[in-house]
């Protein structure tokens, strides 16, 4: 439950932490936009790989036999699910990035508020793609 706070109790950014910010800001959007590029070479490396498996499926040939560890369905789904939960993670922090220096420039309330919101949900993102990595990573160990 969220308490009101009066107009005294509100936060103010001092310039210190408004560079701070600043820099942030500019370095989240380069992280994220570096991100959105290996991420979209990602997927033109998975379709890539697809379009050569089924063209090599044309020839059953030994030549084919080097792209069977591919196994189509399951890993191309599972990459192809990482790329794009990388690519929403990516956005949340370019988003980040854009709001919150349109926050610090316009002194505008909501453009900050999103641009924290979007900095927790990319946290959220990684944190539960991290725990999910710790669990399958101990599950693969004690197998």
């Amino acid at each position: 439950m969220e308490e009101q706070l009066n107009p005294q109790d509100a936060l103010s950014i001092d310039p210190e932490i408004r560079v701070q910010l600043k820099q942030t800001a500019g370095w989240a959007q380069f992280l994220a936009i570096v991100f959105m590029v290996l991420i979209s070479f990602g997927l033109l490396a998975m379709i890539g790989f697809s379009m050569l498996k089924a063209f090599f499926q044309r020839f059953p040939t030994r030549s084919y036999r080097q792209f069977d560890y591919l196994n189509q369905g399951a890993v191309l789904t599972g990459i192809g699910c990482l790329l794009v939960i990388g690519m929403v993670s990516a956005y949340f922090l370019y988003r980040f990035s854009s709001h919150t220096r349109r926050a610090l420039y316009s002194e505008d309330q909501q453009a900050l508020e999103s641009g924290v919101r979007s900095l927790k949900y990319y946290l959220i993102i990684g944190a539960v793609i991290g725990v999910m990595g710790m669990i399958l990573n101990i599950v693969k160990n004690l197998i």
